[in-house]
């Protein structure tokens, strides 16, 4: 994925998921100052095997999705704002368009709508589970 900026050594910042990519695994991080999100790998950071049970993890077993970056629910692809979504929530992945270029979503409040794929993160083994909106 393209660069989005750097963390320095020693900054904190708060970790809201974490992606098991091959044998690799990414963290979704939010910069709490400037609420910037974006995915570091892990040999970047230092955490203790404590903490890292207790990150939300993105599987294939199930559809969803972590917002890496927030924006608008839209009552269509395009249409009308009908809500937001924040950097680190958890989404069901209820539709996509054929294109896999908005998706339709549940929000943890129940409220749904759809979302520009370009503010997803999405397991790829997930991403085929996801049925084509008619």
């Amino acid at each position: 994925a393209n660069v989005l900026g750097n963390v320095g050594a020693g900054n904190v910042s708060n970790i809201v998921a974490k992606l098991p990519v091959g044998n690799e695994v990414w963290y979704l991080l939010v910069v709490p100052s400037t609420g910037a999100a974006g995915w570091v790998n892990s040999s970047a950071i230092d955490l203790p095997a404590s903490d890292i049970s207790k990150i939300t993890s993105v599987s294939g077993d199930a559809p969803y999705a972590v917002v890496s970056n927030g924006g608008n629910v839209r009552a269509a692809p395009g249409g009308t704002v009908v809500t937001q979504v924040d950097a680190g929530m958890n989404v069901k992945l209820v539709s996509r368009l054929a294109d896999s270029s908005w998706f339709q979503v549940e929000a943890a409040n129940g409220q749904t709508g759809w979302v520009i794929s370009s503010l997803l993160t999405i397991n790829p083994d997930v991403l085929a589970t996801v049925p084509v909106a008619p």
